[in-house]
């Protein structure tokens, strides 16, 4: 057992993210304030953990390389651009995230599911108003 290091919880060890609060459990939280290791409040700007000697800066680091990577956020838009435009692509995207990251991968089902629906609202509208046309 392991403990979430953005809401301090108790997680499963082969989780990969907190069932509580979404946080990855494999990228830390840029803002951990709890041990992963042993779930003890901790400082953010504390170097190890006081209860448990587990080093915290490590996890810091690479957290905020992860945060700071622009990248990666460029790469998000345009997926979520992406599944606005052509929706089956953002469904087979989302699914292909799904197990990888479940927050982005919602994010972008969510982006295809409305455009979807706008996309299929607009189609009936259309119809619709040839039929009036045609009958007049």
């Amino acid at each position: 057992m392991r403990f979430c290091g953005n809401c301090g919880r108790p997680v499963n060890s082969n989780a990969d993210y907190c069932l509580n609060c979404g946080c990855f459990l494999n990228k830390n939280s840029y803002n951990c304030h709890f041990c992963t290791n042993c779930g003890n409040t901790v400082y953010p700007e504390a170097d190890i953990c006081v209860k448990c000697g587990v080093s915290l800066r490590k996890q810091y680091l690479q957290a905020s390389q992860q945060m700071n990577s622009g990248s990666d956020n460029l790469l998000d838009i345009g997926l979520i651009i992406v599944s606005i435009l052509f929706p089956i692509i953002g469904f087979i995207v989302g699914a292909i995230f799904k197990t990888e990251n479940p927050v982005k991968a919602s994010k972008i089902i969510k982006a295809a599911s409305i455009s979807l629906g706008i996309e299929i609202a607009a189609f009936l509208l259309i119809c619709l108003l040839v039929f009036v046309i045609s009958e007049a």
